[in-house]
Parts: C-alpha cells; sequence; structure tokens
C-alpha cells in the first residue's frame, strides 16, 4: 500500500462542496490502479447518508458523500470521471450500494436490514444519486459502468404494508421493477452491469439459515443471477460455522452444476447468456475492442510531472476542515501557548494493509504529539514546550476511567526491597515503584490546560464510548481545561449535552497525513476551517436539507435573456422595447443556500404576478432549479391587465427578489432589491494542477450587463455557539458582591456620624469598584496573567479590593 497515494475519505470530498474535488480524487485513483492492471473499481459509494444515529450505524460512515441526495450525485458523477479519465477508460466503475444503503439501520455482518419505504418514496432520495451516473445525456464519462445491488429488503415496496420483499438482489420481481423504471432503461439497454454484493456475507448466511436451515449456496447463486445480477461476487461462500476452506469447494460445486443446467435448461442458458454478454461488452469497451494480450497488459499509466497530488491533497484537508462547535469564538479558542500544558488521547483502531502484515494503528499514538514539536516546539516556532506535551491512547484513558481509587495511588516502595518478615531495614533503601498508568494520566489531566481528543469512527474498540465516559465522570477536568475534540471520521457520534462541555469540536472526516496536518493548524489558527459538515448532525440540529436551502439573507436577482442568450439587465433609466406579441424569457441570478453553494438541481422557485401595490395577483409558474437558477417562458399579451405587469420571484425561505416591470407600450425594466447585502468575497482555495472535469455544457446565459452576485463571507454551517458563562464564575461574582454589600453595610450601621444619603453612596461607589475590579480581571488585563492560574480566588480577592477602593474615592471627590 505504501506505493499508494493515501486519499481522502468521500465524506471529506463532500464536505468541501466542490465536485471539483471529486473528480481530482477520482482522477488519482484511475491513474494509479490502472497502471497495476486493475480495471473495475467497486465505488464510488452513492449512499445518501439519509439519517445518521449513533446507537444504529450500517458503518457507512465516512464511505458517504453526505446527506443529500443532489451533492451525492453530483459528486458521484464527477468522481467516476475522474477515474474514467485517470486510467484511460480502461476501469470499469461500478457504484454502491443499489439501490441505497444509507437508511439502513444495521450493518450486513449482522443482519439483512429491513426498510419501511416504498418505490416511489425510494425515488425521492435513494434513487436519486444513482440516476445522477446512469441518465441520459451523461457522457460515458460520467456514467458508471455498472451497480452493484447490496442485500436490503422494503416493507411496502408496492404500497401495500404488509408486504416484505425478499432481499432486493435475490427478489427477481422487485429487482425488475427498480431497473425497469425510467432513469435506468436506456442505461441498461446501452449494457450495464449489475454486480452483486457478497453472496457469503453473514446477513445472507443468517438470512437463509433462519428459512432453510442450511446454506442453499447453489440455489442461493441462480436466484441471484435471476433477479438480474450480471456478475457474482463470490466471498466465504460457506454456511455459518462452517470451515472457511469448504467455501473454495463449494464455489468449484456451484459452477459445475451451472455449467449441467446451462445445457438443460433454456430459460436458465438464457439468463446465463445475457449476463455474460454485458461482461464481454464491458469488457471489450475497457480496450477499445481489442482483447488481444498485448492490448490489454499494455500500461497506460504516463506519471505528470506537473500533478502534484499531496498539494491536490493539501486543499482538500483544508477545504474539508469543519468547525462543528464551539464554546465561544473568544479566549477559548486562542491557540495553545508556552506555558500551556497539552495532553493527547488518540483513537487506538488498528488495520492490517495485506496478509502477512502485522496490525497497525490508524492514527499512532504519537502522531500528533510529534508533529506538534515539530512544527509549535523549540526547534519550530516556539510556541510548544516539550516537558508540556503528553500522549495517551484512549485506550489507556479507559484504564484510568475504569481504575479503583487505590490504582490511581502512587506506591511509595518496592516490597522486594523490604525483608521478608516486612520488617523495615535501615540498612537497605526501598526501590521507588515505576508510577501506575492511572496515577500518571491523573496527575497529567491536574495540571493540563488542553485536551485534545482524537476519534476515528465508531467501533469495536469503543473509543467513542470511552469518551463519553470521560466527559459524563470528570466535568471538574472539563471545566478547567479547553477540551477539543478532532474527529477524523464521521462527526454525529456525540451528542448536545457532550458537545456543550467542549471548548471546541472540529471535524476532519479523514485520518490521512494531510488531515491529521490540516487539524494542527487549525489548532494554532493558521487558517480559518471554512468547510460545511454534509451529513446531518443531531447533536447540535444540524440538518443537511435546512444547510441547503436557499440563504434568505440574499434576494433573487431577476434577468431578461436575449434572442442569443445573453442577459439583459435594463434599469428604470434604460428601457428595454418588447417586441409585439413577443415572449419573455425570465431566469434568476445564481441561488445560493445557507453554505453558499448553488441550491440542489429541484429548488422550486415561484415567479409571481404582482399589482402596483405588490400584492400577488396570480403565480405564473413553479419552476425547478437547473444548476442553481430558475428558467419561466413568459408571455405579456397572455395576462388581462390594464396598465403595469409586475413580475417577481421567490423560492422558500427567501421572499424578496428583484420586479421586472413591463408598461402598457411594451417597455421593460428591472428593479433590483434595495438594500442589497454586502459582497465579500468568500476565499477558497481552488486545486488548478489536475484537469477540469468535462461536463455537460450548462444552458446558463453569459452575463453581460450586471455579474451575478458573489456570496458574502458568512460563518461556515455548521457552528454552534454557547454563549452562556461558567457557573464557577458568576457565582465567584455574586459572592463578592454579597460580600461587599456586608461589609459596607457594617461599616455604616455602626457609624452614626454619616447621614443616609452618604453612606447609600458610599456603598455605591464599593459596588461599582468592585465591579471594575471584576472585569479588568476577566479582560486579562496587564498585570492579572498570574492570576489566572486561580481564576475563582483571584477573582474574588480582586473584586473585593476593588471594592474598599470606592469608599476612598467618593470621599476623596466629596473633600474636593
Amino acid at each position: 500500500p505504501s506505493g499508494f497515494t493515501p486519499l481522502p475519505s468521500n465524506m471529506a470530498i463532500g464536505a468541501t462542496w466542490q465536485p471539483q474535488n471529486a473528480y481530482n480524487v477520482g482522477l488519482i485513483a484511475g491513474e494509479e490502479l490502472a497502471s497495476v492492471g486493475i480495471n473495475m473499481f467497486i465505488g464510488p459509494s452513492l449512499d445518501v447518508l439519509e439519517d445518521p444515529s449513533v446507537f444504529t450505524s450500517n458503518q457507512l460512515a465516512t464511505q458517504s458523500f453526505g446527506s443529500d441526495p443532489y451533492w451525492v450525485g453530483q459528486m458521484g458523477q464527477q468522481y467516476t470521471a475522474g477515474l474514467h479519465e485517470g486510467s484511460q477508460n480502461r476501469i470499469a466503475v461500478i457504484a454502491t450500494h443499489f439501490p441505497g444503503y444509507g437508511s439502513s439501520d444495521r450493518p450486513l455482518n449482522e443482519e439483512i436490514p429491513t426498510l419501511r419505504k416504498s418505490l416511489t418514496e425510494l425515488q425521492q432520495i435513494e434513487l436519486l444519486p444513482f440516476a445522477a451516473v446512469t441518465q441520459p445525456p451523461l457522457t460515458a464519462t460520467h456514467r458508471v459502468d455498472g451497480l452493484l445491488a447490496t442485500h436490503i429488503r422494503y416493507q411496502g415496496f408496492e404500497s401495500n404494508i404488509r408486504s416484505i420483499t425478499n432481499p432486493i438482489t435475490f427478489d427477481a420481481e422487485a429487482f425488475a421493477r427498480l431497473l425497469n423504471l425510467p432513469i435506468f432503461t436506456s442505461w441498461r439497454q446501452d449494457g450495464g452491469l449489475i454486480v452483486s454484493d457478497s453472496l457469503g456475507t453473514h446477513a445472507v448466511k443468517r438470512y437463509y439459515d433462519e428459512i432453510n436451515g442450511t446454506f442453499p449456496y447453489r440455489t442461493l447463486a441462480a436466484s441471484a443471477l435471476f433477479a438480474g445480477n450480471d456478475l457474482l461476487y463470490l466471498d466465504n461462500f460457506t454456511a455459518l460455522g462452517a470451515p472457511p476452506e469448504t467455501s473454495i469447494a463449494n464455489i468449484k460445486e456451484t459452477i459445475t452444476w451451472f455449467q449441467s443446467r446451462y445445457e438443460n435448461d433454456p430459460a436458465f442458458q438464457q439468463a446465463v447468456d445475457a449476463a455474460v454478454l454485458r461482461i464481454l461488452q464491458t469488457k471489450l469497451k475497457l480496450y477499445d475492442g481489442n482483447w488481444e494480450l498485448a492490448n490489454v497488459h499494455a500500461s497506460t499509466f504516463t506519471p505528470s510531472a506537473t500533478n502534484d497530488y499531496q498539494t491536490i491533497l493539501l486543499t482538500i484537508a483544508q477545504q474539508a476542515a469543519t468547525l462543528i462547535a464551539a464554546r465561544d469564538t473568544g479566549t477559548n479558542l486562542n491557540p495553545p501557548g508556552p506555558n500551556d500544558t497539552i495532553t493527547i488521547f488518540t483513537a487506538n483502531q488498528l488495520q492490517t494493509t495485506c496478509t502477512p502484515c502485522q496490525p497497525a494503528p490508524l492514527i499512532s499514538p504519537q502522531t500528533l504529539a510529534e508533529q506538534i514539536i515539530t512544527r509549535y516546539g523549540p526547534s519550530g516556532s516556539g510556541q510548544i514546550k516539550t516537558d508540556n506535551l503528553f500522549s495517551f491512547t484512549i485506550a489507556q484513558l479507559g484504564t484510568y476511567l475504569n481504575a479503583s481509587p487505590e490504582q490511581r495511588q502512587q506506591p511509595n516502595t518496592n516490597p522486594s526491597s523490604l525483608p521478608s518478615d516486612l520488617t523495615p531495614n535501615p540498612g537497605i533503601t526501598p526501590t521507588p515503584l515505576p508510577p501506575s498508568l492511572p496515577y500518571q494520566i491523573q496527575e497529567t489531566l491536574r495540571q493540563t490546560n488542553y485536551i485534545l481528543f482524537a476519534l476515528l469512527d465508531a467501533d469495536n474498540t469503543n473509543n467513542i464510548a470511552l469518551v463519553k465516559q470521560f466527559l459524563a465522570q470528570r466535568p471538574d477536568i472539563t471545566r478547567n481545561a479547553k477540551i477539543i475534540i478532532f474527529a477524523y471520521g464521521a462527526p454525529y457520534y456525540l451528542d448536545t449535552t457532550e458537545i456543550s462541555q467542549l471548548a471546541a469540536y472540529y471535524s476532519f472526516y479523514s485520518h490521512q497525513e494531510p488531515f491529521i496536518d490540516a487539524s494542527l493548524k487549525t489548532l494554532f489558527q493558521e487558517f480559518p476551517p471554512s468547510g460545511s459538515a454534509p451529513v446531518d448532525i443531531p447533536g447540535i440540529n444540524y440538518r443537511v436539507f435546512q444547510a441547503t436551502q436557499p440563504n434568505p439573507e440574499y434576494p433573487l436577482d431577476l434577468y431578461i435573456v436575449a434572442e442569443d442568450g445573453q442577459l439583459m439587465v435594463p434599469t428604470s433609466e434604460e428601457n428595454l422595447q418588447l417586441a409585439p406579441d413577443a415572449l419573455l424569457n425570465i431566469q434568476t441570478g445564481l441561488i445560493l443556500d445557507r453554505n453558499n453553494n448553488p441550491v440542489p438541481n429541484g429548488t422550486i422557485v415561484q415567479f409571481l404576478l404582482r399589482d402596483q401595490n405588490d400584492n400577488i395577483i396570480k403565480i405564473l409558474a413553479e419552476v425547478p432549479t437547473i444548476d442553481g437558477i430558475a428558467y419561466l417562458e413568459f408571455d405579456p399579451n397572455a395576462q388581462q391587465q390594464d396598465g403595469l405587469i409586475r413580475i417577481t420571484a421567490q423560492s422558500e425561505p427567501v421572499t424578496e427578489s428583484g420586479t421586472i416591470n413591463i408598461s402598457a407600450t411594451g417597455n421593460a425594466a428591472i428593479e433590483t432589491p434595495i438594500p442589497r447585502p454586502t459582497i465579500t468575497p468568500t476565499p477558497t482555495i481552488t486545486p488548478t494542477l489536475l484537469p477540469s472535469p468535462t461536463t455537460t455544457p450548462s444552458p446558463t446565459p453569459t452575463v453581460t450587463s450586471i455579474p451575478l452576485t458573489t456570496p458574502p463571507s458568512v460563518p461556515s454551517e455548521p457552528t454552534l455557539q454557547i454563549s452562556l458563562s461558567e457557573g464557577q464564575m458568576l457565582i465567584t461574582l455574586l459572592t463578592s458582591l454579597m460580600l461587599i454589600t456586608a461589609f459596607t453595610i457594617i461599616f455604616i450601621s455602626t457609624n452614626t456620624n454619616i447621614s443616609i444619603e452618604h453612606k447609600f453612596n458610599i456603598w455605591l461607589w464599593s459596588i461599582i469598584t468592585g465591579l471594575i475590579g471584576y472585569n479588568y480581571i476577566q479582560l486579562a488585563l496587564p498585570g492579572t496573567p498570574n492570576l489566572q492560574n486561580w481564576p475563582y480566588l483571584g477573582t474574588l480577592l480582586i473584586t473585593l479590593a476593588a471594592s474598599l477602593i470606592g469608599p476612598l474615592l467618593y470621599w476623596l471627590f466629596r473633600s474636593k
């Protein structure tokens, strides 16, 4: 694996919201796979992660591009184009997991999931990304060569809620209904290949074991063929509990049985012939019809000196970096300094990259610490002291959390150095025991200012569960230290209460070196995180559906399209004279969502006819957007209206737009919304080292008068600002004020020579100067840094001291 470029996850690409990045990653994968002779790629995943859940995970995690079907389709389309062009069309791209696995509530290594969804509902979400890579008029570059059908069954598939299909890969009737949908028919007729998911997966074995009491491997393969699968994936093809070596025997027996049945069963022969024809057509297409061995083995890989893959990946890592939540944007997000102690806990998940290889951690426990020392330690920028940096695994944190009080104590002597009768001997110096792990972690946490958690996806190592346990059991630490989480996997595992305890919560979606690099640069504020989560995050109530709605800060622009396709923007001073009986072509400007990306295709825009008082007369049309723009063909002469015709547009939640005014004499002018938002371009890093993807030409006309607006710079979604002050500091303030009041009352009540007016003024001045002292230390003004080490005691003392100055100042000013 060291010979290949480590590529980011699909979710990391999705967090950039730039299909160009999907194309670039696909291009790299295509070039490298083709260079070693690989001619089929199982991916990309086109699953819409509709409802991520901590408790019921289908284990897709970062394999998915996101939760929005439109954007998943766009990313999959460009990833496919990159794979094809990078391999010079010598790789067959097989998108997964048809007809959609994102709503599943369990992984296939447990059992086959059952979803309550009708075919109509599937067409609204799950099937849309697959349509994006199969429907005409896509070029061959953007169309996938095949779809991998996964094992899933549906309740209410044909609108009968009591009816449940078999697993879709073995249900000929239900699978045919899917493939005969208009969005797939032409692709299938053109040779689109269906590849089955593994027929030996645990879920399939369990399903048929419960029905038949055995694993019917021969009939199982035949059922998959008759259902419409052309290429059957046989892996671990044996019964539950059977020795692995029986898998090879079962595969051989199944092939022999297929040969025999092919010779004697015309229907079976027809099914085999149809599948083999599609497979051979796919192979021949990859090699331009030349199946000669020399041509098949010929390498098409020519490395280019201009393609700097690492620059591409660093760019994607920076564009994907997402601030999920922050306690506030003030001092809690300051980068660590020389006097800060940092403790890092790293997820201890292992991977095995080859059969003889030993398992290795996805992220080494020392990786973050080593990079911090290299860049920000004494030999780097000098921001961090080496002695102030500690690293542990999250498993070691679990050892500390589950240790007894005795195990967290430091033993003083080594028992082996004492006499056998346990009587201390003055002539023997006891040897100190090395500190226990729980004690080490306990003492480290007592002095730490920053606690970093490097998290990956949920798995059987319980890393995420241990972090949850730490946040629940040690609120004393969470109050006194800044806890920061770097999610190098999916971002949705923590709940609202847990997130509220964090100083900051970042997601990077991938664990490769460029993403660790980006996380540390984010911590030390070398660049602001600009990504937006492509999936729902229940813990901060972030929903992709809401994030991809039109941004209400931007009124809709309206343009009149000339016959040559250019946009005319006549103003009230420069009217456009319409020809009699002419149709008026109108379009909106580019409609942006809350993440400042074009809204998904199909976003509804209403074109409205209004009177002179801006009242709606009627809805002219409800038009879905194409590439973020809506179009309307309008006949002014068809409107039974005297005088001025006024046309506006809206797309919820945006209700404001420009206005096209058409007079009775045929003059047209456009009013722009006032006031307009302040336009500030959002800086982005666009990779230019790889060629841009070839796409179907967009119908968007060229702007000739007023350019389309550029989105203003807004905070990247999703962010959660938690602005409540810590309770301890509030209690400190109230305690100070109560003590000030008590001291003042005691003083003035015992002094009968002072008038009521002066007594009130003394109390008031004491309160005012006490509050000034409190604010002085909270703002960390000169002279207070040393007091920050004792925030509550220091605040109390400064507040009380300042309150004594008040009466002195009052008498000083009074005497003058």
